[in-house]
């Protein structure tokens, strides 16, 4: 979805191509995703940011009110750490036929599809900016 998200960003006027070019530069440096890089670098802010995530991505865009009324699971949570590191997704909230999830711009369809057939439950995902979703992993 990189590539998605930077032509986005360039098609409504949020960065131009240097300053684009500039923060793929960074990115590529330091690794992670390129929201990241704009959020750190205060180049595009978040609720646009994640407005444009949610355009490229199809997916609904997390609401920050979503996660302040979550509250941390008492039990163990629906997916380990490593794999939700994996898949680029942090489990929210679960029923017994359903699983909310955020989902970041390098989690991959395929693999979301995958998981929901795995574990025969819908996923609900939501789109959030690297850094909300690390912050909620943790």
């Amino acid at each position: 979805m990189g590539s998605r998200l930077s032509s986005a960003l360039v098609q409504a006027g949020l960065l131009d191509v240097k300053s684009l070019e500039k923060a793929l530069t960074r990115q590529a440096i330091l690794g992670g995703e390129l929201d990241t890089v704009l959020l750190e670098r205060r180049l595009i802010p978040e609720s646009f940011l994640t407005a444009l995530l949610s355009q490229v991505s199809g997916y609904p865009a997390l609401e920050p009110a979503l996660l302040q009324d979550l509250e941390a699971p008492e039990e163990e949570p629906a997916i380990d750490l490593e794999t939700a590191q994996r898949l680029g997704i942090c489990p929210l909230l679960e029923d017994l036929q359903s699983l909310m999830i955020m989902v970041s711009d390098s989690t991959d369809d395929v693999a979301l599809e995958e998981l929901a057939f795995d574990r025969a439950q819908v996923l609900t995902p939501f789109v959030a900016p690297e850094l909300r979703l690390m912050q909620a992993r943790s």
